[in-house]
């Protein structure tokens, strides 16, 4: 009795599961994942991002507050050099949003420092959870339209953070 249970079980979730080209499509949105809580929990602080968030999932830590002020002068620093309004990002990012939304997996819409912490701050940048999808980076860098616009890999990390808070925010 309790095997037929389990085999009608299994037909109703195969019933249930959505059908290939679905399952693909959600999938292939998700580009920054969660760390599992089992693997975090080997070594915390390999997971937590030590001076500055870049991402959604650990933006407004206490601990890394302090730089959110930085962040926000990279922005103005960007916004400075490329010569181009800010508004003009903002009707880049308006038609993706969504899409950005997306490469975040169970993302929760209520949810330039001293020299000493480049290192830190390139390490968080490498962290697989506190990314940005590359639509995002490659909407930021292509928007310009001053070809002598090359703003460093900072900088455009830095940006990014500022936009994917405006993105999260404008979604929830």
């Amino acid at each position: 009795m309790v095997e037929n249970q389990w085999v009608k079980q299994i037909n109703d979730e195969l019933e249930r599961l959505p059908n290939a080209s679905e399952e693909s499509t959600y999938w292939s949105k998700r580009s920054i994942y969660r760390i599992l809580a089992y693997v975090v929990e080997i070594n915390k602080r390999a997971y937590k991002p030590q001076i500055v968030s870049f991402g959604p999932y650990h933006h407004g830590l206490e601990y890394i507050e302090a730089m959110e002020e930085h962040k926000h002068r990279a922005l103005l620093h960007f916004l400075e050099r490329s010569k181009e309004p800010l508004q003009s990002f903002v009707d880049a990012l308006i038609p993706v949003v969504e899409d950005l939304r997306d490469a975040y997996e169970q993302l929760d819409p209520n949810n330039h420092g001293k020299l000493y912490t480049v290192p830190y701050q390139k390490r968080d940048m490498l962290m697989l959870e506190n990314q940005h999808p590359m639509l995002l980076l490659e909407k930021l860098v292509s928007t310009p339209k001053h070809k002598s616009f090359k703003p460093s890999t900072y900088t455009i990390f830095t940006t990014a953070s500022i936009f994917s808070t405006y993105t999260a925010k404008a979604c929830s």
